[in-house]
């Protein structure tokens, strides 16, 4: 869920728990109401914190993840891969090329293909693969951003 459903989301409990509290519990309305917020926002912080716990358990057991991963650009295309995937493609392969703030994303017709994170590239070598991009990826790097941070 995007942060911002969660927040409406969590207005909409509160709202709720406010009639409820009114509606059954009217000799004892601000009470029943602090201890309705409390234990909303009680499940929200243990939904959050065990969502967290699963993800940092999930990214320990991924082995792929832990691997040292390569990405290697050539005027013949890209050949990226790790201890057990080897995947070359040729620069015909790709429809484009993007950049998002995280990573510059090579996009096959299918929708997979190849990402390299920025986080990393330093500056020479995140130059090198804009410049790369621009000489050999079919659309010649339209999908850069103009903006460089």
């Amino acid at each position: 869920m995007p942060p911002s459903r969660f927040a409406l989301v969590l207005v909409a409990l509160y709202a709720l728990v406010m009639v409820a509290a009114f509606t059954f519990a009217s000799a004892t309305v601000t009470t029943t109401f602090i201890i309705g917020i409390l234990a909303v926002a009680a499940t929200a912080i243990g939904l959050h914190a065990e969502g967290r716990r699963r993800l940092r358990a999930l990214r320990r057991a991924d082995a792929h993840e832990l691997e040292p991963h390569f990405v290697e650009l050539s005027a013949e295309g890209v050949h990226t891969g790790c201890s057990h995937i080897d995947a070359r493609y040729n620069w015909s392969d790709f429809t484009r090329t993007v950049e998002t703030q995280e990573f510059y994303l090579f996009i096959r017709p299918t929708g997979a293909g190849a990402a390299v994170p920025k986080r990393v590239l330093d500056e020479p070598s995140e130059a090198q693969l804009r410049e790369c991009i621009v000489q050999w990826s079919p659309d010649r790097g339209a999908g850069l951003a103009r903006i460089v941070r």
